[in-house]
């Protein structure tokens, strides 16, 4: 290569680098795949999608591979093969942002990813099959589409098949009844208009939504649970007990699905051995995931670096692997050892010290890094706001006492939250319940999980337990439904919004007792809401 074009591009690749990150999520699209490492994953998954086809029983599948080997990585595989496909779809499910209504957690997981498609090939279903055609003059009417539908769905299911009917045959009313099989809280006066007496917020009817819809579509679901340990992690065996539960009646009573559930190799025994005897005789032999060969390694940069200069909008160099020589992707899989987390993270390093001359202190930021992640767990978070909001009372004289969610509170609305902090001034006390969502990464919108806190907050608001919420929340959270029902809090809401790195920051002050303007901006934030609506009160 010539120098002169060589010194360009590796300028070129100093100011933009190749590799964005070495860590999948469920909610972003990885760019780069290698089949070799799941070859024998995708045989057993087409061949189970193919017999849920026929039969519509559901199966149960896990995949096994140790830490950094490609589990999460491996949904958007599936999300390939379903193009590819196009007779099933993939819906990704993360660890329930708690450990109560797991079945509305899978039910809404389905509904962001298939929308209007699985409502509209449900109520199309159902209107087709049970719609009589009476001559030219004479139309079979919605109420009586409405029963003769009911008949076949009777009791807690009666409400979704109505909602469907209405949804496909009365134009005025379609929208309501979307709405309501979205999960959102509508009030008395539109529940009384769309003719329904329950909404979608308890495990009973949001299974008897997920039989509904997937009995009545004809594509089967693929239900992918990544890190199914996550529940002991976060909640422990009671959690884990619970989650295989969930798990245990979306297999027993909902057709036509293929539950693929993800897990560190290491852990696998323990998650099959805390399940019972009925689910154990039900779930297939495990399929693991396998290391990198040097041949993927080569094939992973190569495809990776051919990403980068269409990116670019430049031909790329002859040499697939530039700027990595052989003797590089030697050294990049002797120290991750075919292990592709490690491999990207090997590469990044390797490509600094191509660039820059030498290894600059890469190894320590990634551990630090690792590091942060372990610490940004809900009871951190937790932590560390109760912790802001104390320092700020006590410059200003307010007493605050703190108490768990575990105790009277979780009694009358029947769920936990993270703390209830009671600050008191004088005669005055203002009750606030903090509530943490499960976020994976603060740099992209909260989305499913954000929308259950707001949800169990308003339960206390509406039944006067408290008088404010406060929920943290990435920067980038958006969506209808939170926005409507945090509307519904208005000024009741305390939102503590970061981006990761703002809330890393604040986590490393409360821990080392350092200066941190977000720090003592909670604290503050959270007692002018108290004062303004106090002083509303009062006038």
């Amino acid at each position: 290569m010539d120098e002169n074009l060589r010194s360009e591009l590796l300028d070129l690749l100093k100011e933009e680098p190749p590799f964005r990150r070495y860590v999948s999520r469920g909610d972003i699209p990885d760019e780069v795949d290698v089949e070799g490492p799941h070859e024998e994953v995708d045989r057993v998954i087409r061949r189970i999608i193919k017999l849920v086809m026929g039969d519509k029983i559901p199966r149960f599948q896990p995949i096994l591979g140790k830490a950094g080997m490609g589990k999460t990585h491996y949904f958007w595989v599936l999300k390939d093969l379903e193009k590819k496909d196009n007779f099933w779809k993939a819906v990704y499910i993360p660890s329930p942002p708690s450990p109560v209504r797991m079945l509305l957690h899978f039910y809404t997981c389905v509904l962001d990813e298939c929308g209007d498609w699985i409502i509209d090939a449900a109520a199309n279903s159902i209107v087709e099959r049970n719609y009589e055609k009476r001559g030219l003059f004479r139309k079979m009417s919605l109420t009586e589409l409405i029963t003769k539908t009911v008949e076949m769905y009777p009791g807690v299911m009666a409400d979704i098949v109505k909602a469907l009917v209405i949804y496909k045959m009365d134009g005025e009313r379609r929208d309501l009844a979307k709405r309501w099989l979205l999960a959102e809280n509508l009030s008395e006066d539109e529940l009384q208009r769309l003719g329904v007496r329950s909404i979608i917020n308890d495990d009973g009817i949001s299974l008897a939504a997920l039989k509904v819809l997937t009995t009545e579509s004809n594509i089967p679901l693929l239900l992918f649970i990544d890190e199914i340990e996550g529940m002991y992690n976060i909640y422990g065996e009671e959690g884990e007990r619970k989650f295989l539960e969930a798990i245990k009646k979306v297999y027993n009573e909902v057709k036509n699905i293929i539950i693929v559930v993800s897990c560190l190799e290491d852990i696998w025994d323990r998650v099959y051995s805390s399940a019972d005897d009925t689910v154990r005789s039900r779930i297939e032999p495990t399929v693991k995931l396998r290391s990198f060969t040097k041949e993927d390694l080569k094939e992973f940069i190569a495809k990776t670096m051919e990403m980068y200069w269409d990116r670019q909008n430049m031909e790329p160099p002859e040499d697939r692997l530039f700027p990595f020589t052989e003797d590089d992707i030697n050294e990049i899989f002797e120290k991750s050892k075919g292990n592709p987390r490690q491999a990207i993270r090997e590469s990044i390093l390797k490509l600094d010290e191509i660039l820059f001359g030498k290894r600059i202190k890469e190894k320590e930021e990634v551990k630090k890094s690792e590091e942060y992640v372990i610490k940004l767990t809900p009871s951190v978070i937790a932590d560390v706001i109760i912790k802001a909001i104390r320092s700020v009372n006590e410059e200003q004289n307010l007493e605050v006492t703190v108490e768990t969610g575990q105790g009277q509170v979780e009694e009358k609305i029947g769920k936990k939250v993270a703390a209830i902090i009671e600050i008191k001034s004088g005669e005055k006390v203002a009750k606030l319940a903090l509530e943490i969502p499960n976020i994976k990464n603060w740099n992209r919108s909260g989305g499913v999980s954000v929308y259950y806190v707001a949800k169990r907050l308003k339960e206390l608001l509406d039944k006067k337990l408290v008088d404010f919420a406060i929920i943290p929340m990435p920067k980038q959270t958006a969506g209808a439904k939170l926005k409507a029902i945090t509307e519904e809090m208005k000024d009741h809401l305390i939102t503590l919004k970061f981006d990761e790195q703002e809330l890393l920051s604040v986590v490393e002050s409360s821990m080392n007792n350092t200066s941190c303007e977000k720090f003592k901006e909670i604290g503050n934030l959270v007692i002018e809401k108290i004062k303004i609506k106090t002083q509303e009160a009062q006038n």
